[in-house]
């Protein structure tokens, strides 16, 4: 379900389901405080998009959709404290890894841009129930609503990656990988 403005509580809760769902992310490495900043910037913004399920009450799973993608890092560093957050996180975070890789992160020439899946996470408990895929058709959805006939979604090109599998049993078609801040991601 498209979650609408998030309390407080309910972005902070987020917040910490990600640092400890996805902690190799960059935004987890960027430490529990920026992560809530972070969620606060989304939340806030007219071009991202929050979904969530929630059971018993509790947020369980969320997904996060950007109609922007291009813009988006610009817009971090204008709205949200990511420098000071980066400089203070500098041993958690792969910067030669990242520099290396900044000028191959472009998007082709040809492509036009479109929305795309930033973030889908479900916690362990919930895993494998389909919950996923209910967020992801709920982003279809908006993104159709909003007059776009695509969208786009970057996971980790490794093989042993259950990502990869998800998003082609939802329908995605691989289109081919991109080096991203120091990571070879599969373009779907």
């Amino acid at each position: 379900m498209l979650a609408g403005r998030l309390s407080r509580s309910e972005r902070d809760a987020f917040a910490l389901m990600h640092q400890s769902v996805l902690p190799g992310s960059l935004i987890a490495a960027l430490g529990p405080t920026y992560a809530r900043r972070f969620y606060d910037f989304i939340d806030r913004s007219d071009s991202e998009f929050i979904f969530i399920h929630r059971e018993a009450g509790e947020i369980v799973a969320g997904c996060v959709l950007s109609t922007e993608p291009a813009t988006l890092s610009k817009r971090l560093v204008r709205r949200t404290p990511v420098l000071p957050f980066a400089l203070l996180s500098v041993a958690r975070i792969p910067w030669l890894r990242i520099a290396g890789s900044a000028l191959s992160s472009r998007q082709a020439p040809d492509a036009a841009p479109c929305p795309e899946v930033l973030l889908i996470f479900t916690k362990p408990s919930v895993q494998g129930r389909g919950v996923g895929g209910q967020l992801l058709r709920e982003a279809e959805r908006l993104v159709s609503e909003r007059g776009f006939d695509r969208m786009q979604v970057k996971t980790l090109a490794n093989p042993d990656n259950k990502a990869l599998m998800f998003y082609e049993r939802c329908g995605f078609e691989r289109t081919g990988t991109v080096l991203s801040l120091g990571k070879r991601l599969a373009l779907f």
